[in-house]
């Protein structure tokens, strides 16, 4: 006979004694409760627990609730954020006493009972257990000695059943009660295995859902914010710059030389990654400047900058007049990220410069033009040169007449080329129906000059050719032959 049946049998005849429960007080499981049963229960997140807690701030194997024969006692297993009676946490083992209440984790409960003075001691249990162990087996002497899962059994089928009367009434009664005993045999047999499946199957599902559902690491929002005014006696310069993730939007203004322009674009990843790196190695020192580490003179200054900064988890803002180190390395970073657009450097770029920039993009533009027909590359080049003296002008309100010149130039470029790309496809095509391979890779060599060789195009002429040249050496081969 089991301990657990013994405690019960003892509760039974030691009146004003009920058994000890934990009641649920908050949470999904509100107001349901657990009872205690000796030696006691182990209470965690793992599935081997007594009591297994599936919510926030429960550990493994998080406490210990125990019986002595005479009281309840609580201790915290080592766990993470501790065990909690009475809203104060315990470093050692406690005793529980009815009204108390357990904190763990997120979830709390209530100890709920009457204490007894004629609970047994130990000695007496050891008693009890070893007296009734040589007569569990007698049961024509002792017929008050019923196993517990008779009692259970009983107690669960009385609806079907009937009274204890009524189950010892001939013959009828008998064959019904031996139609519920097989009934309850059945139940006793395949409800485990239909636990123990449903169990495996939920165990399963979550462990596929964990794996779907993986958790990313937190990523640290990147905001870069640059702001620079230049006064004179004549003029006010501003540009502002600001980059969210991998977008970017600035503004220059230019009173003298009207230079004014908005725009937004998306910056490619590896720039943006190279931007980040850079600004991430000076994020510490920037985050502890203020204000008043630029030495700001009073008054009115010629030179104003500004940077927010927010990367790797720490934010700034500093208004700087003069220099210091990490606010330099910071704006260095910016300007080496701006060089590598052609719309966002020339916000770096004073008028006259920009000025003298866009006239040599043009002269050079001009002198390939001249000599498309050498090269198909050259119109290509044209184009590239057309295009960016046209951005410098386009900065200017109102528009100088260079850039009404460059742009009817860039037209009629783009014309060409359009025109000489046309031409060479359909002759590439041409000779390919005619069989003649060699002719057709001439061709695709003419073309890929003509294309940017970083284009999807030029990477499928050049596969055009090399299967061209593949079917000329075939070609060759067979007439030796």
């Amino acid at each position: 006979m089991s301990k657990k049946v013994l405690y019960y049998r003892q509760q039974k005849e030691n009146k004003g004694f009920n058994i000890m429960e934990l009641i649920y007080l908050d949470g999904e499981q509100k107001g349901q409760r657990f009872q205690l049963t000796p030696p006691g229960i182990s209470i965690g997140r793992e599935s081997d627990n007594d009591l297994q807690l599936l919510v926030n701030g429960v550990s493994r194997y998080h406490a210990m609730i125990s019986f002595d024969g005479k009281d309840w006692y609580i201790e915290d297993l080592g766990s993470t954020n501790g065990v909690f009676l009475c809203d104060q946490k315990i470093s050692a083992k406690e005793k529980l006493s009815p009204g108390d209440t357990i904190g763990i984790g997120n979830q709390s409960f209530g100890f709920s009972g009457e204490e007894s003075n004629n609970i047994p001691s130990a000695t007496d249990v050891t008693a009890i257990i070893e007296n009734n162990t040589a007569q569990e087996f007698s049961a024509q002497e002792h017929p008050e000695e019923q196993d517990l899962a008779s009692e259970i059994r009983r107690s669960k089928f009385s609806i079907f059943s009937g009274s204890q009367k009524n189950s010892n009434k001939g013959p009828k009664n008998t064959k019904r009660g031996k139609l519920w005993n097989l009934i309850y045999t059945l139940l006793i047999v395949t409800l485990p295995l239909v636990c123990i499946s449903g169990y495996m199957l939920w165990v399963k599902n979550k462990e596929a859902k964990n794996k779907q559902e993986t958790v990313k690491p937190k990523e640290h929002p990147f905001f870069f914010y640059y702001e620079k005014i230049e006064t004179a006696s004549d003029n006010v310069f501003r540009f502002e710059a600001r980059i969210e993730n991998d977008v970017i939007k600035f503004t220059i203004d230019d009173l003298k030389y009207g230079r004014h322009a908005v725009k937004e674009k998306k910056v490619d990843k590896a720039s943006i990654e190279r931007l980040k790196a850079d600004l991430k190695k000076i994020s510490s020192d920037f985050a502890k400047l203020s204000n008043s580490d630029t030495n700001a003179p009073d008054g009115p200054v010629e030179v104003y900058r500004r940077i927010d900064l927010a990367v790797d988890g720490k934010f700034n803002s500093v208004v700087a007049r003069s220099s210091t180190t990490s606010f330099e390395k910071a704006e260095e970073a910016f300007k080496d990220f701006a060089s590598l657009d052609n719309d966002l450097r020339v916000g770096l770029m004073t008028a006259q410069e920009m000025l003298e920039e866009a006239k040599e993009f043009f002269t050079l533009a001009e002198n390939h033009f001249a000599n498309y027909q050498a090269s198909p590359k050259n119109i290509r080049l044209a184009i590239e040169k057309y295009q960016a003296a046209f951005n410098d002008y386009d900065f200017f309100e109102p528009k100088p007449k260079e850039w009404d010149i460059c742009r009817k130039q860039l037209e009629k470029a783009q014309a060409i080329y359009k025109k000489m790309h046309k031409e060479l496809y359909s002759n590439m095509q041409q000779h390919n129906k005619m069989g003649n391979p060699e002719e057709a890779s001439r061709v695709c060599s003419k073309l890929m000059e003509l294309l940017d060789p970083k284009s999807d195009d030029y990477q499928k002429i050049r596969n055009f050719k090399i299967e061209f040249d593949r079917m000329s050496k075939a070609q060759k081969t067979k007439k030796r032959k």
